[in-house]
């Protein structure tokens, strides 16, 4: 099958009986992707119509709201990735996929007499967000004809059912010696990113780059952060970036494997749980447990978290973290990776014996 962005083979990867929104919403239809050989994107297939991917945004997303408090962190680190590389200070800002705003408000204290405007279908309706922001429910064909001297996209494109033309759309509302820097996931970091059935498209280096291309722009810059990248592109730019070392069939079989861990993943979690036993963690890796691991996710009976405001709505009490009433009994740990060998040692000082996920899928995924 051919590659939607690069007409290049693809391969088909394992395939998940359900899946999950980004806001841990649950849809009872399988998870199905495939990953290019040529230019690396792994890509949702089939791609589900457009208005089915407005409706999952229109109706009820609730990530930027599911945490404020993070939400507003994550805005300030973007808004110190993105203003070193950004023509400024500019007179005027587009967020394309703002969603709370938070970022806006976050390059507002960068750039007080800046302009800003964001878009997203996820917005209420039109009106002022925070700082002073116009902000606009819809897509990107809410600017249409404005121009601005920086666009930004954090975290949108990996949404779209077609890329070109989000990113044409983008392109055209840059002024003249303006600027787009764009924000998404890594797609060569293989990770719980594939796991996101909003996420239609997992974009590598090369696929990034050959996108920008065809829609008139250059990048100036591209580095990676975390599991994110960052690309700043021009029109008219020279070209100052070429192809990566990337091999794509290599990028193929870690994305099958990392798949075919998550197939397999409840029986395996399953045989070593009790009956019942808390969880730690309320977040978007709990949602992942209860998406993809329904039998182990059935025996948590509270999800324990230090600050209870930030749980997502998940189907079981919250309550704060406290030590273990009783030494040595289990508790299940439902955050990142990276996140869990540090928590595992502090609930261990704590009497708790933590059961981790992170080795059974390889220590690539935010399970």
């Amino acid at each position: 099958m051919a590659c939607p962005l690069c007409d290049g083979d693809s391969v088909a990867l394992p395939v998940l009986p359900a899946s999950m929104l980004s806001d841990g919403r649950v849809l009872h239809e399988p998870l199905r992707r495939r990953s290019c050989l040529s230019c690396g994107v792994g890509f949702a297939w089939p791609q589900p119509e457009a208005q089915t991917v407005t409706a999952w945004f229109e109706d009820g997303y609730a990530l930027p709201e599911r945490a404020p408090a993070s939400d507003a962190r994550r805005a300030a680190a973007y808004a110190e990735w993105i203003g070193p590389v950004a023509p400024g200070p500019p007179a005027t800002v587009l967020d394309a996929g703002c969603g709370s705003g938070a970022l806006l408000a976050a390059l507002a204290a960068r750039w007080p007499d800046a302009r800003l405007t964001g878009f997203d279908p996820a917005v209420a309706q039109d009106g002022t967000g925070l700082a002073g922001a116009r902000l606009l429910r819809g897509g990107e064909g809410r600017v249409a004809g404005e121009a601005f001297d920086l666009v930004v996209s954090v975290n949108a494109i990996e949404h779209t059912p077609d890329p070109r033309r989000f990113l044409a759309s983008l392109a055209a509302a840059v002024a003249q010696g303006g600027m787009l820097v764009l924000v998404c996931p890594d797609g060569e970091c293989v990770g719980a990113e594939l796991l996101i059935a909003d996420h239609l498209h997992s974009f590598s280096r090369d696929a990034l780059l050959h996108l920008a291309r065809s829609v008139g722009l250059e990048a100036t810059q591209h580095d990676r952060r975390n599991g994110f990248q960052r690309l700043a592109l021009s029109r008219g730019a020279a070209a100052e970036l070429g192809s990566g070392t990337l091999d794509a069939t290599a990028l193929a079989g870690e994305r099958a494997e990392l798949l075919q861990s998550w197939v397999e993943f409840d029986a395996r979690l399953s045989a070593d749980l009790p009956a019942s036993l808390p969880a730690f963690g309320a977040g978007e890796a709990a949602a992942l447990l209860r998406a993809y691991a329904p039998d182990a996710w059935a025996r948590t009976s509270l999800l324990m978290l230090d600050d209870p405001g930030d749980a997502w709505p998940l189907g079981r009490p919250v309550v704060a973290y406290r030590p273990a009433e009783t030494p040595g009994a289990p508790i299940l740990l439902a955050v990142s990776a990276a996140s869990e060998p540090a928590l595992a040692r502090r609930l261990r000082a704590d009497g708790w014996a933590p059961i981790g996920t992170a080795s059974l899928l390889g220590d690539r995924t935010s399970a």
